[in-house]
């Protein structure tokens, strides 16, 4: 996912002129505001991403990497971790009568258990007449496995990767020059303060 920035370079460089800055105090305020405008839009597309599938922003924290940022091109690259999130793995997955809950994630017809390691997750028999493929994205990753007719369980997920390919889309939508040149002038006058 690529977000393009245009700026002003003219009220970039009456600024630059009006403070005296360097090319060296400029590289670093450069690379200050591009790392405030990953950060800003981070918060943002967890935010959307959060309140499309219903997941808290914690479950999506860590997903969330930008390039290194060169001197030669002024942009940000971001990759987002898609794989599906497991819904014990944010909330306490608790056994009922009809099915299995995780927080606001219910399953009718499967069941908690510990398989595969020491944490409870949520699983469903694929020949159950609740299995539903979109509620349990893991069953495409059972074609690889050998077992798939001797274990044919399924572990509960929520997919994410539509919603953060239209989070980005939509907020790549907005005017974010505006926002860049802003967080940019103000790291130039704070770069040239802090030498002086």
């Amino acid at each position: 996912m690529t977000i393009e920035l245009v700026l002003d370079t003219i009220e970039v460089e009456r600024l630059i002129e009006q403070l005296g800055a360097t090319t060296g105090q400029v590289y670093v305020a450069q690379m200050r505001a591009l790392k405030k405008m990953r950060r800003k839009v981070e918060t943002e597309v967890k935010r959307r991403v959060s309140a499309e599938t219903r997941l808290p922003q914690r479950a999506i924290k860590g997903r969330f990497f930008a390039t290194r940022y060169g001197q030669i091109r002024d942009e940000i690259r971001f990759w987002v971790g898609v794989a599906d999130v497991d819904p014990a793995h944010v909330y306490e997955p608790v056994q009922r009568k009809r099915g299995s809950c995780a927080g606001r994630f219910c399953y009718s017809g499967a069941f908690v258990q510990r398989m595969y390691g020491t944490n409870r997750h949520i699983w469903i028999r694929r020949f159950s007449r609740h299995f539903d493929k979109r509620s349990y994205s893991g069953w495409r990753y059972l074609k690889r496995r050998a077992d798939t007719d001797r274990f044919p369980v399924v572990k509960a997920s929520v997919s994410i990767h539509e919603s953060v390919e239209t989070a980005f889309d939509d907020y790549a939508r907005f005017d974010l020059s505006v926002d860049f040149e802003k967080f940019l002038l103000h790291e130039i006058e704070y770069e040239v303060s802090l030498r002086q």
